[in-house]
């Protein structure tokens, strides 16, 4: 489908079934067809749908959206409210899923919109790309359980997708999420960020529970996701990582970045790699497991981490699996004391995880036994015997570091005095220095000799140069040589005469 200008699609049928948009299908064992817009613009909101499925053991087709301005996927439709708007790929039995990929300046998902790749069978999902070159914007949610989003998930035995946004500003407000999922044995995939400005992740929607977030998680599934797809009340698939690389973090208003796994398997590794990271409002960091090994959290910034407000890094155990390990790398880490935010790698019943803390600085945090309601960093077990280890790495300071030690002598007096023919000639020679010298009295004043100034006017007598006549007016001597400088006299009386050789 190539439109030059803009390509929209809007709206189903009355009872919701039929939508518009772009479908291509495969039902048996042939690869389905592949789906590529390219526009200025392309706008899917009502209810409508690019998608490309499979039925069967043969692969779904891929999905290619060039949108060189922008591209927006609005809501949901009004008949349906199932029928969100959506731009996918998905498989829905033993055949994987293909891939999408979204190239644009923009990209806007909003009020329950969803840009997805999936698998419900045994098959893979298919990798999901966005290149966005300004920004990519995921706002709002639809009900308690469907948020916007850009998400991979796998509902079956096969592996969900990997999930890459490219852009210069990652924008998630009021429940918007990127997630990796999986709710069934198949293992989530991962979420990898670059976002070279920054990363804002904010709030949550007036009257539900979702925050926005990015995740790899293996959620507690509903009894209505339960019965729509025959799933186990528990997942056994394991949690995909999270990677996010980014100018600035900023995690604010009960907002979460997290790997977290709530059924058998274990968590994932979380890691971010920022100039500054900033918690606040109940901004979280979290890596949590109720029955599977803890997940990991990896904090690399290039300046600061602050923590303000009840925010705190989890990486913590419920069930039967061991705390996960916190590894902090920064110049500056900060807290208030009486605010409640916390370090924590925790277990309920087993052994607790390890923090490690590389800093310049630490200000406002202390190591406590256990959590209080001041700012801590713990690592607590199901007993004292079983508790993990805090370290903290505070750089030394040498107040004498980078001194250097001067020489007894600093100046050669010797070279103070000019090479003159006095000096050489004289046994007594001195040199005084008195007074302001050359220095002005004032810094707008102009520098002022250090000696008395005359004015040399022509000689009025009529004889020629060099010839001068003595008091004995019948008598000439002729002289000897010219001068060559101006010189004072030690009574003050200023001469012309010639150095010494």
């Amino acid at each position: 489908m190539n439109a030059a200008q803009s390509l929209s699609m809007s709206a189903t049928s009355l009872d919701g079934r039929l939508r518009s948009g772009l479908d291509t299908q495969t039902v048996g064992s042939g690869t389905g067809a592949d789906i590529a817009i390219s526009t200025r613009e392309l706008i899917v909101q009502g209810g409508a749908a690019v998608n490309a499925r499979s039925f069967d053991i043969g692969q779904a087709g891929n999905v290619t959206v060039d949108a060189s301005d922008w591209v927006q996927v609005l809501g949901f439709s009004p008949f349906d409210l199932f029928r969100t708007s959506n731009i996918a790929t998905a498989a829905l039995s033993s055949g994987n899923s293909g891939d999408l990929r979204l190239s644009t300046k923009r990209l806007t998902v909003r009020d329950g919109g969803s840009v997805a790749v999936s698998t419900l069978g045994d098959g893979d999902g298919g990798e999901l790309t966005v290149n966005a070159l300004d920004s990519v914007e995921v706002l709002g949610v639809r009900n308690t359980v469907q948020s916007s989003n850009v998400s991979a998930a796998t509902l079956g035995a096969g592996n969900g997708g990997k999930i890459t946004i490219n852009t210069a500003r990652l924008v998630l407000q009021d429940g918007g999420s990127v997630n990796s999922s999986t709710v069934a044995t198949g293992n989530a995939g991962s979420a990898i960020i670059n976002a070279r400005e920054s990363v804002d992740i904010s709030g949550r929607r007036l009257g539900f529970g979702l925050p926005s977030s990015i995740r790899a998680s293996a959620p507690i599934i509903s009894n209505q996701l339960q019965q729509a797809y025959q799933l186990l009340p528990v997942s056994s698939g394991f949690s995909g990582d999270v990677t996010i690389n980014t100018g600035r973090l900023s995690v604010t208003n009960g907002a979460n970045i997290e790997v977290s796994n709530q059924g058998l398997g274990n968590a994932g590794t979380l890691q971010v790699n920022a100039k500054s990271i900033i918690l606040d409002g109940g901004g979280a960091i979290t890596a949590a497991t109720a029955s599977g090994e803890g997940g990991n959290i990896q904090l690399q910034m290039r300046d600061l981490l602050l923590m303000r407000r009840n925010s705190e890094i989890t990486a913590s155990a419920s069930g039967t699996g061991n705390g996960g390990n916190i590894n902090i790398n920064t110049p500056f880490l900060v807290a208030v004391p009486n605010e409640n935010s916390n370090i924590r790698a925790n277990s309920v019943n087993l052994r607790g995880g390890n923090v490690t803390i590389n800093t310049n600085s630490i200000f406002g945090f202390q190591f406590r036994p256990q959590s209080t309601a001041l700012s801590s960093i713990t690592a607590t077990g199901g007993n004292s015997a079983l508790n993990g280890t805090v370290r903290i790495n505070v750089e030394n300071f040498t107040p004498t570091s980078g001194l250097v030690e001067l020489p007894s002598a600093l100046v050669d007096t010797n070279t103070l005095i000019a090479n003159s023919c006095i000096a050489r000639n004289s046994q007594k020679s001195r040199f005084i220095i008195t007074g302001s010298g050359s220095l002005p009295t004032l810094p707008d004043e102009l520098v002022n000799s250090g000696f008395p100034t005359y004015e040399l006017v022509p000689s009025t007598s009529d004889l020629p140069i060099g010839i001068q006549q003595s008091n004995n007016s019948n008598q000439l001597h002729a002289a000897i040589v010219e001068p060559d400088g101006i010189y004072q006299l030690s009574n003050g009386e200023v001469v012309l005469g010639r150095s010494c050789r």
